[in-house]
């Protein structure tokens, strides 16, 4: 599960709890961030960092009060040595931001303040766990008899047959309402969906909850690319499973530099 830091004031503490804690927890984003059950001194200290240091992204909260903090200050300076790549600032409220960071400037503003429901969408499509579903979707696969996974074998190749005969508008149309009905199934998002497939490298659309072309044709070249059974630029479970696994092996990949040559 992907894990935030979440730097602010401590006066803005309950707006950040009210505004962001718990949408992020319910799509699956984990949190650190400072509450007031905190030991102050050493102890504070001590807590912040390693809050800092087992986090995979850094949100900085901006606002009148955290653009004053002295700590937000701090842990801000720790974020553009250790963790540059993974800033996130998000704009809570209207503020002079630039003058918290001469850095900042050089950075995507999330504009939270002016825009709540675009904001949390690339909150969304920066940290929520697509993957998440994948144990049960592996689940329902391991319940499968072989003679039913021969049999929907069968019929996916004769769908997939049927399919090339379409003209291009009705493959699209075959192609975005099955897609839409799996990713409902499991809970996932498009737009999850466009910022997972722009991170293997298959989509550079917007990233929105708008299912168009190019989206079916980054899963054709996905499928196409990692050998599927069919390519067919539906999303379903054999596409979603791969891209975990490539996902996994992208990311054993950064943690081990002796597996670059292994892993594309």
């Amino acid at each position: 599960m992907t894990r935030v830091f979440i730097s602010h004031s401590a006066a803005d503490r309950m707006l950040v709890e009210e505004e962001l804690i718990a949408f992020l927890h319910g799509v699956g984003v984990d949190t650190w961030y400072s509450s007031d059950d905190i030991m102050i001194g050493s102890d504070w200290e001590s807590h912040i960092k390693e809050g800092l240091l087992y986090s995979d992204w850094f949100l900085v909260v901006l606002t009148p009060c955290s653009v004053q903090s002295d700590w937000v200050k701090v842990e801000l300076d720790w974020a553009f040595e250790q963790r540059r790549e993974k800033i996130v600032p998000l704009l809570l409220q209207p503020c002079a931001w630039k003058s918290l960071h001469l850095l900042l400037r050089s950075i995507q503003v999330l504009d939270y303040a002016s825009d709540p429901n675009r904001a949390k969408e690339k909150l969304v499509a920066l940290f929520a766990d697509f993957y998440r579903a994948a144990p049960k979707v592996r689940q329902i696969e391991d319940r499968l008899s072989p003679e039913a996974v021969d049999d929907r074998n069968a019929r996916w190749d004769q769908h997939y047959t049927a399919l090339q005969s379409l003209d291009p508008a009705a493959r699209f149309a075959r192609q975005k309402m099955m897609s839409q009905r799996k990713l409902k199934r499991y809970g996932l998002e498009i737009h999850e969906l466009k910022a997972e497939l722009q991170q293997l490298g298959y989509f550079s659309g917007a990233i929105d909850d708008e299912f168009i072309p190019e989206l079916a044709v980054a899963l054709e070249s996905f499928q196409r690319r990692n050998n599927l059974r069919h390519v067919d630029g539906f999303f379903g479970e054999f596409t979603y499973l791969t891209m975990e696994s490539v996902t996994r092996l992208r990311k054993a990949k950064l943690l081990d530099p002796q597996k670059r040559d292994s892993v594309e």
